[in-house]
C-alpha cells in the first residue's frame, strides 16, 4: 500500500467502526425516468408541482425576469425593446375564481377623445385642469397611459391654437401635408405642348439623378474670349437700409444668343475643338435640374458626332423666376397681376439687367479682351451694348467628349493688392416684391442680414444654384449679390437697393449644398444617353408637375414657326427697355 492510500484506508476503517453493528452503509439507487419521445424531463417533479414556472432567457434583464406586471406599456417606447421578453405566459397573472354573476362595474370614465380634444373648451376649463395638475395630489399617473411624443405635440397644438399656430405646425410635421385642406392641387402647363406623334426616349427620375455622382473634369482652358468689362464701383458697397439708392433704366443692350445662332460656337465645331457644345445658361439650369420646380425645356440636336444643347428662341428661357422653391410660390391667378409668377419673372429679370450695369464706372476705360464682341455688330448709331465678356472654354470630360461652353462675366473689379490681377465678377440681385412674404428687408437687413440669405436661399434655391454653377463654369473670382425691393409693395416699376453683399462661387456653392460632383454626374448622364441615340432632334423637357425629365425625339422643323412668331413679336420681349 502506498503513502498515499493509508489515510484513506484508515479513514474507512474509522466510519466502519463507528457505525458499529447496528447500522450498515447502503446505496440507495435513484428513480430514472426514460423520455422515449424526446430530450428532457417528462412531466413535473412533485417537489415544484405546485410552483409556477415562466420562461426566460438568461439574457434577460434582472428586472425583466422578476416582472409580475407581464406585459405591461412603457412610458418611453426607447426602452420597451431592452426588457424584451423571451417567452409569453400568464404564470403570474391573476385569477379570481369567486363567484362574479352578480358583481358588474359601472364604466363613468366616458368616451375617449382624440389628442385635440383632450383640453377643455374656455378659458375657465384650461385654468381649472392646470390648478388639477399641481395639486399633489392628483399627480399620480397610470403607469400603463404614456405620454407620448404625439400628447406632447397635441398640448403644444393647443395652446398655440389661438394664435393660428396649430396648423402650421401640423403641416410641418406632416411633411407640408394639410391634413383638413381639400382643395385639389394646381396643376402646371408645361414648357411647350407634348405633341402625340413625339416618341419618348427617355425618362430620368430626380431621385436617381441626386444619387449620380461624377469626378470633376480637369480645370478648362479658355479657346476663345470677345468683349469688353467695365469695372465695379465699389461705392455701393456701403449702401445700406438706411441710405437706401434708387435703381435707374439703363439702356444698354443684353444679347441672349442660342448655341446654334453663336457664329464663334459654329466656327469652332468646324474646327473640331468639341463634340459637345452649349452655354453657360443651358448647363446651369441641366446640372441643378433636381431643385427645379417650374418647367422647362432644352433643345437636342445631334449632327453626326456632335451634340448641340440649345434652347427654343425667345425670352422664355432667360427669365429668372421668383421664390420658385418656396412654400408658398407665387400663385398664377393672384388678385395682383403684379405678383404673378410671370410678371415677377419678368420684373426680375428687369431688375438684374438695370442692376448689373448701374453698380459699374462709366468713365473709366473698359477692361477689354482679344476680341471685339461679335454680337454687338450691326448696332445703330447710339445703341450702346452691355458690359459683358465671353469665355469660351473647353472641358475634357473624357477621352472621347470634349466640352465647349460660353460663358459669361459682368464687370471686372480691382484685386486686393496693387499689381494683383483684376478680378472677374458676376453681378446678381435678390428682389423683393412684397413685405408679407418672408422679412421685411428694411428692418431686418441690417441687423439680420444672415436670416434674410438664408431665407432667399430657401425660397429661390434653384436660381442660386443656377448663378453659383455659371460663376463656376466661367471662372468668375466673385458673386456681387444685391438686394433690392419695390419702392412700394403696389409699383413693380420702381425700386431701390437697401444692401450689396460680395461671395467666393465656392462659398456660396457650400451655402446652398451645391454638389458639383453630382451636378457633374447629370451632365454625364444626359451626354451618354444622347450619344446612343440617332442623329436627329430631340427635346428635354421637365416635366410641370412631376420630379422627371423626359426626352423626345421630335420632327426636324419642330419650333421654327414658334421661332418665326418670336422673331416678329417685339412686345413679347422684355430684355428690351421701355422708352
Amino acid at each position: 500500500m502506498s503513502v498515499e492510500e493509508q489515510p484513506a484506508a484508515g479513514a474507512a476503517a474509522a466510519v466502519t467502526a463507528a457505525a458499529g453493528e447496528d447500522e450498515t452503509p447502503a446505496f440507495k439507487r435513484p428513480v430514472l425516468t426514460s423520455n422515449a419521445a424526446g430530450w428532457g424531463p417528462v412531466g413535473v417533479p412533485a417537489a415544484f408541482a405546485d410552483i409556477p414556472f415562466q420562461q426566460f432567457s438568461k439574457s434577460d434583464k434582472i428586472g425583466k425576469v422578476a416582472d409580475w406586471s407581464e406585459n405591461s406599456r412603457f412610458s418611453d417606447r426607447r426602452y420597451a425593446a431592452r426588457y424584451q421578453q423571451f417567452g409569453t405566459g400568464s404564470a403570474f397573472s391573476y385569477f379570481h375564481d369567486d363567484d362574479d354573476t352578480s358583481f358588474s362595474l359601472v364604466d363613468r370614465s366616458g368616451s375617449t377623445r382624440p389628442g385635440f380634444m383632450r383640453f377643455g373648451r374656455g378659458r375657465m376649463n384650461r385654468v381649472g385642469a392646470q390648478r388639477s395638475h399641481r395639486d399633489p395630489r392628483n399627480r399620480q399617473q397610470d403607469p400603463y397611459q404614456a405620454l407620448t411624443k404625439d400628447r406632447k405635440w397635441n398640448k403644444h397644438n393647443a395652446a398655440n391654437k389661438a394664435k393660428g399656430k396649430g396648423q402650421k405646425t401640423q403641416n410641418r410635421r406632416y411633411g407640408g401635408f394639410r391634413r383638413y385642406d381639400n382643395t385639389p392641387a394646381k396643376l402646371r402647363d408645361a414648357s411647350v405642348e407634348v405633341k402625340p406623334e413625339w416618341k419618348m426616349m427617355e425618362e430620368m427620375e430626380f431621385p436617381q439623378l441626386m444619387k449620380l455622382q461624377c469626378e470633376a473634369p480637369p480645370e478648362p482652358k479658355d479657346i476663345y474670349t470677345m468683349g469688353a468689362m467695365e469695372w465695379y464701383d465699389r461705392k455701393y458697397d456701403r449702401v445700406d437700409t438706411r441710405s437706401e439708392m434708387p435703381m435707374l433704366q439703363q439702356q444698354a443692350e443684353h444679347h441672349y444668343v442660342s448655341t446654334t445662332d453663336d457664329p464663334i460656337i459654329r466656327q469652332l465645331s468646324k474646327k473640331g475643338a468639341g463634340n459637345v457644345f452649349a452655354t453657360d445658361a443651358i448647363l446651369s439650369a441641366l446640372m441643378c435640374s433636381t431643385r427645379s420646380i417650374y418647367p422647362f425645356d432644352i433643345v437636342v440636336s445631334k449632327v453626326g458626332d456632335l451634340i448641340f444643347l440649345d434652347k427654343r428662341d425667345g425670352p422664355h428661357f432667360d427669365f429668372l423666376s421668383v421664390n420658385e422653391n418656396a412654400q408658398d410660390p407665387p400663385d398664377a391667378d393672384d388678385a395682383a397681376e403684379e405678383n404673378r409668377p410671370d410678371a415677377l419673372a419678368r420684373e426680375a429679370t428687369y431688375i438684374n439687367h438695370n442692376f448689373s450695369q448701374q453698380v459699374l464706372k462709366k468713365a473709366a476705360a473698359a477692361y477689354k479682351y482679344e476680341h471685339e464682341n461679335v454680337f454687338a455688330e450691326g448696332m445703330g448709331e447710339g445703341e450702346e451694348v452691355a458690359s459683358v465678356g465671353y469665355r469660351y472654354r473647353q472641358w475634357q470630360l473624357s477621352e472621347d467628349i470634349t466640352l465647349v461652353a460660353r460663358t459669361q462675366l459682368d464687370a471686372v473689379m480691382k484685386g486686393p493688392a496693387p499689381g494683383d490681377a483684376p478680378q472677374l465678377l458676376n453681378i446678381k440681385a435678390l428682389n423683393e416684391f412684397t413685405r408679407k412674404v418672408g422679412m421685411d428687408w428694411r428692418n431686418k437687413l441690417d441687423s439680420q442680414r444672415g436670416a434674410v440669405l438664408a431665407t432667399e436661399m430657401k425660397n429661390n434655391n434653384y436660381k442660386v444654384a443656377k448663378w453659383t454653377t455659371s460663376a463656376l463654369l466661367a471662372g468668375a473670382d466673385r458673386i456681387k449679390l444685391g438686394y433690392i425691393s419695390r419702392s412700394h409693395p403696389q409699383d413693380p416699376n420702381k425700386h431701390v437697393l437697401l444692401g450689396m453683399q460680395v461671395f467666393k462661387p465656392t462659398e456660396m456653392a457650400s451655402q446652398i449644398a451645391l454638389n458639383m460632383h453630382n451636378a457633374w454626374g447629370i451632365l454625364r448622364t444626359v451626354i451618354d444617353i444622347c450619344r446612343k441615340l440617332p442623329q436627329g432632334k430631340y427635346l428635354l423637357l421637365r416635366d410641370p408637375n412631376k420630379p422627371i425629365l423626359r426626352l423626345y425625339e421630335v420632327p426636324m422643323d419642330a419650333f421654327e414657326s414658334e421661332e418665326e412668331e418670336s422673331d416678329s413679336d417685339e412686345d413679347e420681349n422684355p430684355f428690351k427697355a421701355d422708352d
